[in-house]
């Protein structure tokens, strides 16, 4: 079952879930190549492949393909409901690996946020309860190492080049779905076209920034 999604209120189905993934992937990673280039940072080495591809199967490729899975079944509600134990998935992983506890504030902010969520959600969405629960929570599960995986290179990389670098990977092992994203692209109005990939240049910077965060907590603590 291939997940299609909805790009218009009209419910006109454009791309599939696996050649939207690795579109945005490929996007996303000529834009941070450009960035890099321009910056004047250095590329991935063969050297440092092995472990870009750990972070890029969390953080991308596996995550996107578990995500969509979950989706398959799930309301838009269950889901992002599910997805927002990130960050206690990642709380919780980090006081394991790194052995640091959270102050009680942190935890009072982390409960919040996800109560919010929860509100927010169900306030006129509905939630359904299946296998594709276990999926969500997998994707979850993913994010989350991938958080932790930042702070364990963030001593030898800027939360730039980990994130460009891991877009790289996670790239290259989508790029199987590369016939299928063509034959979609060329079958899609221009309309549809603009209108789904356009969110990738900002989804760039936000988990840019969204590492620059993570680094400044984990150094202010």
């Amino acid at each position: 079952m291939v997940v299609r999604i909805r790009i218009h209120e009209s419910g006109v189905a454009v791309f599939s879930s696996t050649a939207l993934g690795f579109l945005r992937c490929a996007i996303a990673s000529v834009v941070l190549y450009a960035v890099l280039r321009c910056k004047g940072v250095r590329m991935l080495s063969w050297r440092e492949l092995p472990r870009f591809t750990l972070s890029g199967a969390l953080g991308f490729s596996i995550y996107l393909f578990i995500f969509n899975k979950g989706s398959e079944t799930l309301t838009a509600a269950t889901g992002c409901i599910l997805i927002a134990t990130a960050p206690i998935i990642t709380a919780l992983m980090a006081s394991v690996v790194f052995r640091e506890r959270l102050t009680r504030l942190a935890w009072i902010a982390l409960w919040l946020a996800f109560l919010g969520v929860l509100v927010l959600m169900l306030w006129n969405g509905s939630v359904s309860i299946n296998a594709g629960v276990f999926w969500m929570l997998g994707a979850a599960l993913a994010i989350s190492a991938y958080n932790v995986i930042q702070r364990l290179y963030a001593n030898g990389y800027t939360s730039l080049q980990i994130t460009a670098y891991s877009f790289f990977t996670a790239t290259v092992m989508l790029a199987g779905f590369l016939p299928e994203s063509i034959r979609q692209i060329e079958s899609a109005p221009l309309s549809h076209d603009r209108g789904d990939l356009s969110g990738r240049f900002p989804e760039c910077a936000g988990v840019s920034v969204m590492g620059e965060g993570a680094f400044f907590c984990c150094d202010h603590q």
